[in-house]
């Protein structure tokens, strides 16, 4: 069984450490917010934990692509055009 992160059948390190980091903030996160946090272990969540919106998660991807300078791909497609699993 393959273990970590694959784009393309490769491994995505530069991926992968950018996922870990940003899990370390949520711990951060999650000790400040205390008993109340929803430990879901979402990748993208709102302060306490609990699933975001579609509408709050469509605003942040959008605003990421203008960031990035690249074209305007629906969230869902990306799954079909990238072909990663994790």
């Amino acid at each position: 069984m393959k273990r970590g992160c694959y784009v393309g059948g490769k491994a995505a390190g530069p991926v992968l450490l950018k996922l870990k980091r940003h899990a370390a903030i949520q711990a951060v996160q999650a000790l400040k917010f205390g008993e109340g946090y929803n430990p879901y272990n979402l990748v993208m969540c709102r302060a306490d934990g609990l699933p975001m919106s579609t509408s709050a998660l469509d605003k942040q991807y959008n605003e990421q692509l203008k960031l990035a300078s690249l074209p305007n791909i629906r969230f869902h497609d990306t799954d079909a055009k990238t072909k990663h699993s994790c």
